[in-house]
């Protein structure tokens, strides 16, 4: 969708008889630039797809309310800001994940954050999504190739062995 598009659909809201559509169509916007942001968490130029991992975050903007689940960190090393989408070259990884959401008055910021131990592969797709029950919120990272699940944990997780050590 394109950038002129969005600025021609807030436009023609700009009349008397659909103001009442201006902030669903700004979240919208807003949902929609932001989805279209990936970035780049390793040196030199860009890769093709197939040689990189794809990790993605949630970010949710419904009538009522909104969920976001990002990456914070990887590796170490903050997202600041730009962690709803990240490509990153195979191997293991530490994701720290942070999560938050609200509805009408109320808001809801994950206490912390909690980190996810990836064996990223080439070419591999990810998403990381969290709820909330109660006072206590949780969030997984699923491979969308096969399902397979990896439940985020409050400690960090110890270095992962490398998968062809040299002797």
């Amino acid at each position: 969708m394109g950038i002129k598009f969005l600025i021609k659909l807030l436009n023609g809201l700009k009349n008397k008889s659909s103001s009442h559509l201006l902030i669903p169509a700004f979240f919208f916007v807003t949902a929609m630039l932001s989805a279209c942001t990936t970035m780049q968490a390793y040196q030199g130029a860009h890769l093709p797809r197939s040689e990189v991992a794809l990790v993605t975050g949630i970010d949710e903007y419904l009538v009522f309310g909104y969920k976001t689940v990002r990456i914070d960190s990887i590796d170490g090393a903050k997202t600041t800001g730009r962690g709803h989408s990240v490509e990153m070259l195979p191997g293991w990884h530490t994701l720290g994940v942070t999560y938050s959401s609200g509805a009408l008055t109320t808001t809801y910021t994950g206490k912390g954050v909690c980190y996810i131990a990836l064996n990223a592969k080439a070419g591999g797709d990810y998403v990381i999504n969290g709820e909330i029950k109660g006072d206590i919120w949780h969030a997984w990272l699923e491979d969308t190739a096969n399902g397979d699940k990896v439940n985020c944990e409050f400690k960090q997780p110890k270095a992962q062995p490398l998968e062809n050590p040299s002797q």
